[in-house]
């Protein structure tokens, strides 16, 4: 397995630490003895820090454009990063967010990035030129997380509201709102056949929607603490949820029901996303990057570098390169086994 890993200079030590004590709970030291295999960073790569003082942003989003030719980050220096996945070269930084930027997201024809954060932003970027497209009129909290439908036309938003926005992808026009089960939502997704749109947050309830009538199908209880992340796997049969309470659970939906449950991981889950039909990743407040094979439901992997939270990942079109990002300032690059 080879890694080549984004270092954007020396660590924001403040910003760095405080995230970090806030939202870790495991030990610094783990145990990887009952896992097939742990595999090390390999290379290291060191793109220009944009911020005045030379100091690297904590990094809360990544995203792969759909032909994997393209990276795209975001973190607390307000900043959108694209980058070539093949040599991490940086194409271009994006300026004009006001505050931090918690979601990036390619278009499904890769022509355009979304990014919104805590400005209550939505901006919709040229990926090929790096311009500004259009920008959503602000709402008055955060925004935590984006989606793009599958056809491409509607970009859904969920942030520091009890509400579901959907927008339309073209002119950033807000279209209608749901109601969502909390006031603290953190994460959105739609399955790839576009038949099912998930969301969930503080109050540890899991929504399903209907689409594109956005009907309720469901509110489960899915854990009693913060979700932080819910990932529809590429059937869109199986739905997998993690947070704040150490689990990572797989849901069968529409029906609702638990397929697959990972207890007490010592640590919170930040970031989900599937590499395959039966393969999860994960990422928490460990440092570490988890891989499970749902078959066999055990874990196979444990991926092994970063020095602090894994709070994003995304996986290109192969399945096979993974890309994630952590508050300790870094972009890494994975090959998938």
């Amino acid at each position: 397995m080879k890694l080549c890993k984004f270092v954007f200079g020396d660590v924001r030590l403040a910003v760095v630490a405080a995230a970090f004590l806030a939202f870790s709970t495991a030990p610094a030291t783990r145990s990887f003895a009952a896992v097939a295999a742990v595999e090390t960073p390999q290379r290291v790569i060191h793109p220009k820090p944009d911020a005045p003082d030379g100091r690297p942003p904590v990094i809360s989003t990544v995203a792969i454009s759909p032909d994997g030719r393209l990276l795209a980050g975001g973190g607390d220096d307000h900043v959108v990063r694209i980058w070539t996945l093949a040599d991490g070269q940086q194409l271009f930084a994006l300026h004009g967010h006001k505050d931090w930027v918690r979601s990036v997201k390619f278009s499904p024809d890769g022509h355009t990035l979304a990014s919104a954060g805590d400005d209550g932003e939505i901006r919709l970027w040229d990926v090929a030129t790096g311009s500004l497209l259009r920008t959503s009129a602000a709402q008055d909290l955060g925004i935590t997380a984006l989606a793009y439908t599958t056809d491409g036309k509607s970009l859904l938003a969920v942030g520091f509201e009890n509400k579901l926005r959907r927008y339309d992808a073209g002119s950033a026009q807000l279209l209608n709102t749901v109601d969502c089960p909390s006031s603290d939502m953190r994460s959105v997704a739609i399955s790839a056949d576009g038949a099912l749109l998930a969301a969930a947050g503080g109050s540890g309830q899991l929504r399903l929607w209907s689409t594109p009538d956005e009907q309720v199908v469901s509110t489960l209880a899915a854990s009693h603490r913060r979700i932080r992340a819910v990932a529809f796997a590429p059937a869109g049969n199986l739905l997998a949820t993690g947070g704040d309470d150490l689990s990572v659970r797989v849901w069968s939906v529409p029906q609702g029901q638990t397929a697959v449950e990972f207890n007490k991981l010592g640590a919170k889950i930040a970031s989900l996303t599937f590499a395959g039909p039966e393969q999860l990743v994960g990422g928490g407040s460990d440092n570490v990057i988890h891989v499970w094979d749902l078959t066999t439901k055990q874990e196979t992997h444990r991926l092994v570098g970063h020095t602090g939270t894994v709070a994003a990942l995304a996986v290109d079109p192969t399945g096979h390169v993974l890309v994630s990002g952590s508050f300790d300032t870094t972009i890494a690059i994975w090959t998938l086994p």
